[in-house]
């Protein structure tokens, strides 16, 4: 590995400058009439990124009031088929922004706002920003109904509060929300790694994990034994936060790691930008996420992770045992309220490596090395590759192959490394296209394949011979053409066309390769606003809004991303 000392620098700037502006508890009020129940916390681990705000329950159901936390304007809103949803963003005066998602519904004059805008545009999704004296609120007034729109796997509100001039994330609870919360956090397991070129644990040289229990008051091995251990060592832990009278496993606020008391690692999540949330596939082990979904903070760092979280930080908090002396590792981890638990081992260093790890060392044959501090180009008569700085997080021994070509591709498959290592920017290839037909060059698309051969849609063009695409993970790639069109099927249109009896209109649209790209819809000719959830793949429209009375024809167009189009017609008599 490459240590940089940068790193050490940024962060310690960082937490100079905690925050822009300062925190008053009691400022905002909570945005719910009811006792707060975290689902999810500030910073907790999740795919691809930190968890950037709180999760409040809403007592299992959509609709319930959600309030303006102060006084303010609404400052943006923006609507989608995934992510948040719909979502509102609330500016005020104190230098903060609060944000509320997964909405159902915005306040009738928000919500007037919005669907002129979507008619103006005519589009479902879509993002505004009103100047300042266009929708002002008071701190209580209802500003929206709680919803599970977008990506949201369960009613609840997603609840943020940002900097208004650097647009950060800062943990809400910081505000003093009444939180109920005296359980510390819990430990699972502790896994030790050997990271330089002779490190070992217990004679070897792959990470050993290890089953911690709780015993008076102090978590240690679930089976006492000795580790042995020689040269570079790092430590990671699999650990959760409760709250009282909540079973979700929430996320830590604190870890701090410490070799014989003195402590060379510390990290705490009080707030974290956007432009950083990637870092968690350095900041995890990303190798064992992919492999069984679990996920151990790694009490040490990569050189390429610029994490600026980290407040403590000795030798990127890896630890030399180079002599023969027994070592106490202590791990302390704390919530937001200052609960906290620790783990406890020992250790048994020795000063020269054991001749027997040998057997273990893997013979790799890659076929570039590609390291983490410059930029990277891979290139040959197949597929042309770059990586720009910032993309690994540690040197790379690259390897590539050509697979086969499977049914319905255009080409083989070939594997650009393997998706178990992150990639913290998305990169771009180029992946040598045959010769197709003109007509059908604005069909072709990339598929991914992942390291268990599941496939997923990578987009990209056709430019000159050549398919790219911007991808944000190494794997398999091959291309196919796309020339199936989506397909829409009716929920609850009655064969007779009558819906005088119905309060919505339903239909799944569902596209199997690149994905539904536009979807609109008509009455009598004119555009209608249909709602779009991707992860039901529901499309629908609610009769409250306007409709004329008597026949219709009912007109739904919906198209890839390829230009694959269906149509759907029916008249209807409501």
């Amino acid at each position: 590995m490459r240590y940089i000392f940068f790193i050490l620098i940024f962060t310690l700037c960082f937490s100079v400058e905690q925050y822009a502006q300062p925190i008053e508890k009691g400022y905002f009020r909570s945005p719910v009439d009811f006792p707060i129940g975290i689902a999810g916390s500030f910073c907790e681990l999740r795919n691809n990124h930190f968890h950037m705000g709180i999760d409040i329950k809403t007592q299992g159901v959509e609709g319930k009031n959600i309030y303006a936390i102060a006084d303010g304007y609404v400052s943006r809103i923006k609507i989608s088929a995934t992510g948040y949803g719909k979502a509102l963003y609330i500016t005020h005066p104190n230098g903060y922004v609060s944000v509320y998602a997964h909405l159902k519904s915005f306040s009738p004059k928000i919500e007037k706002y919005v669907k002129e805008a979507q008619y103006l545009n005519q589009k479902f999704e879509i993002e505004l920003f009103p100047d300042s004296n266009i929708l002002t609120v008071k701190k209580s007034e209802v500003i929206a109904l709680s919803g599970n729109s977008g990506s949201s796997s369960a009613p609840h509100l997603h609840f943020e509060i940002r900097e208004e001039k650097t647009e950060i994330p800062v943990n809400p609870l910081l505000w003093g929300f009444d939180v109920s919360d005296t359980i510390p956090p819990i430990f699972k397991d502790l896994t030790i790694y050997p990271l330089g070129e002779n490190a070992e644990v217990n004679f070897g040289k792959k990470p050993v994990r290890y089953t911690l229990i709780k015993q008076n008051g102090i978590y240690s091995l679930a089976q006492p034994k000795i580790i042995n251990v020689h040269g570079e060592i790092g430590f990671g832990i699999d650990a959760f936060d409760q709250m009282n009278g909540n079973g979700n496993h929430l996320g830590l606020h604190s870890i701090e790691l410490k070799v014989d008391e003195k402590i060379i690692y510390h990290i705490e999540f009080d707030k974290l930008s956007f432009d950083d949330t990637r870092y968690i596939n350095a900041h995890i082990d990303y190798p064992q996420y992919k492999e069984d979904k679990k996920m151990i903070h790694r009490c040490f760092v990569l050189p390429g992770n610029k994490l600026p979280n980290y407040r403590v930080l000795e030798h990127f908090g890896i630890y030399k045992f180079l002599t023969e002396k027994e070592h106490v590792i202590r791990i302390i981890i704390c919530d937001l309220k200052g609960n906290c638990s620790t783990a406890q081992i020992k250790v048994k260093s020795h000063s020269l490596p054991a001749a027997q790890t040998t057997k273990d060392k893997i013979s790799v044959k890659p076929s570039s090395i590609f390291r983490y501090d410059i930029n990277n180009v891979f290139k040959n008569e197949w597929v042309q590759m770059e990586l720009p700085l910032g993309v690994l997080y540690e040197d790379l021994p690259f390897e590539f192959s050509i697979g086969d070509t499977i049914k319905n591709n255009l080409s083989p498959i070939y594997q650009i490394h393997y998706d178990k290592v992150p990639l913290h920017k998305n990169i771009s290839i180029k992946i040598k296209s045959p010769a197709i037909d003109t007509s059908l060059q604005s069909k072709v698309m990339l598929m991914h394949y992942d390291d268990k051969g599941k496939s997923s849609a990578a987009g990209g063009t056709w430019q000159n011979g050549f398919v790219v695409s911007q991808v944000k993970r190494f794997g398999g790639y091959a291309i196919t053409l796309d020339t199936i069109p989506p397909v829409i099927t009716p929920i609850n249109i009655p064969a007779t066309g009558i819906i005088s009896s119905l309060r919505e209109l339903k239909f799944k649209i569902v596209d199997e390769l690149s994905g539904i790209g536009t979807y609109n819809a008509y009455v009598n000719g004119e555009w209608i606003c249909m709602e779009f959830d991707a992860k039901s793949a529901l499309l629908s429209f609610d009769f409250h809004k306007a409709i004329p009375k008597g026949k219709i024809d009912f007109v739904l167009v919906v198209e890839d991303t390829r230009g694959n189009s269906v149509r759907y017609q029916k008249n209807l008599i409501r």
